[in-house]
């Protein structure tokens, strides 16, 4: 996937949503491993992203909410008690047909038995509820 700047941001931007994208890419573009996240979207979605990734365009700017929940899932996870608090892991399970299945929760109170799936989005995100995909 190429990353646009067609704002002329910092070029500091463009690198860290490059960054983001190399890390997904080893789990989006394996035909035989699957994320949590991208099990629940779309086939149709899966499939074509993985056929024309290299020819798929995204502009930096479409990218920051992104970066934004990113660096407030770093601030919580270094605010937690690692004796007793699981931060930003990925599990991963092979299943049926020698697919692997991976998912990153990002925090796992052990006292409280609790998991937490963070959301960073602004009033405007959740004006008519809350998103589907989010409760899925």
């Amino acid at each position: 996937m190429k990353i646009t700047n067609r704002h002329n941001l910092p070029e500091t931007f463009v690198k860290a949503v490059e960054f983001q994208d190399s890390t997904r890419k080893d789990l989006d573009l394996k035909i035989d491993h699957i994320s949590v996240t991208r099990l629940i979207e779309s086939p149709r979605i899966r499939m074509l992203t993985f056929l024309n990734w290299n020819k798929l365009q995204e502009d930096v700017t479409d990218r920051l909410w992104s970066l934004f929940g990113q660096g407030v899932h770093a601030i919580l996870a270094w605010g937690s008690d690692p004796e007793t608090v699981i931060t930003e892991q990925r599990l991963y399970a092979n299943v049926k047909n020698n697919w692997k299945l991976s998912g990153q929760f990002d925090a796992l109170d052990l006292n409280e038995k609790r998991l937490y799936d963070y959301k960073v989005t602004s009033v405007y995100g959740v004006a008519n509820g809350v998103k589907p995909e989010w409760e899925r």
